[in-house]
Parts: structure tokens; sequence; C-alpha cells
């Protein structure tokens, strides 16, 4: 589109109010306007690249640009969506092979409602206490729950409350060279450790005290 004065500007009238756009003279309102084919009659692949046009659809550049991968610098952030990560920046896996080293176990301790039949959840608990014991036990089994792996420790200790009580631990439970406890000591605190035998599915006895 060659230029022009606004005064050889055609008077044009639009069928469309998209299909103009108006001109403001400084000398004072006009009905000069270009018109929407004025725009793409200039704006033709042969005026903006110099060559004839030919094809249809966007246009294509005569070169391809070069991408080029941006340089983020190393990672600065101390913690991800309020997790803290480590200063070594290595994390525990849930499932890869790992060792850890220099790192304290904190024992999960339960206190359990003394009764002839108590409630202990393996999932929940690594030590499990029961004081002052009423009543004769007449089941550890009853109230035992959980989903134990292979190798599972679990410490049951029990204090009466000044008289013995018998305990009988029923069929998830089992000897090894070591026999189960009948009766508690008066007033003293008893011990047991158990670990779990996935071929028998029993938590055995391995230590008293």
């Amino acid at each position: 589109m060659a230029d022009v004065k606004i005064s050889q500007l055609p008077t044009e009238t639009a069928t469309s109010p998209t299909d103009l756009i108006p001109i403001v003279s400084e000398t004072g309102p006009t009905t000069k306007a270009i018109t929407q084919a004025n725009f793409e009659a200039s704006l033709t692949i042969a005026n903006q690249v110099g060559g004839a046009a030919s094809g249809t659809g966007n246009l294509v550049r005569v070169t391809s640009p070069t991408l080029v991968t941006p340089n983020i610098g190393a990672a600065t952030a101390t913690s991800v969506n309020d997790t803290t990560i480590p200063s070594s920046k290595t994390l525990v896996d849930t499932v890869d092979v790992q060792t850890i080293t220099n790192k304290r176990i904190t024992r999960r301790f339960v206190t359990v409602t003394q009764s002839a039949t108590p409630s202990i959840d393996t999932d929940n608990g690594d030590i499990f206490s029961i004081t002052g014991l009423a009543q004769a036990i007449t089941s550890m089994t009853s109230g035992l729950t959980g989903t134990p792996s292979a190798g599972d420790l679990m410490m049951i200790q029990i204090t009466d409350n000044g008289t013995a009580r018998g305990l009988t631990f029923g069929t998830s439970f089992g000897a090894t060279t070591i026999a189960l406890p009948t009766t508690t000591v008066i007033s003293t605190l008893l011990r047991m450790l158990f670990q779990y035998n996935p071929t028998n599915s029993k938590w055995e006895i391995i230590a008293q005290a």
C-alpha cells in the first residue's frame, strides 16, 4: 500500500463496523477510512518477504529459529510443599534399597487400656504398655490386630495392681526356647519381646525380663 494523504483516501461506507478503521484528521472530522481489504493487501507474503506469494495457510519463516536450553542455575530451595530438603540433597525413597546411617528410630509407645482382652494394633505401635492390670488376661489374641511382616518386633510390658494376674496368650503367640509367662509378678514390670514368624503366623517370644 503506497503512502497517501488522508485527503486522497476514498470515502468508504462499511457494511459492518469491523470492515473499516476510521481516520481522524488534524483539521476535523472526516469520513475517510482504511478498509480491512487495504490491510490484507499490504500484508501479503510478497510485500513482507520480497518474494512471490504462493500456497495457503500460516506464514513460514525462511530460517527456523534456534532453540537454546535455558540455564536455570543451581537449586537453592530448602523445602518443597513444606517438606524440608536435607543438606545432603539425598531423600529416603519408599521402595528403593538404601542404606541409612546416623539416624535414630524412635519407637512408637502405645498405652493400652487394661482388660481381659487388651486391644493391640501392631501397625500403630512398637511398645505396648499395660499398667494396673486388675484381672487376668484371658486372651492376648482376641484384641490383636495388624498386618505384620517377617521379623517385625513387638514389646509388651505389663504391671499388675498389686495382685498377681494370670496371662493367657492364645493362638497368635508362641514359645521358643523361652516359655510364655503365665502370670505377672506382683508390682513388678514384666517385659516381653516378640518377633513375628510368618511361617506359623505367630508372634514368638524371644526375650523376657
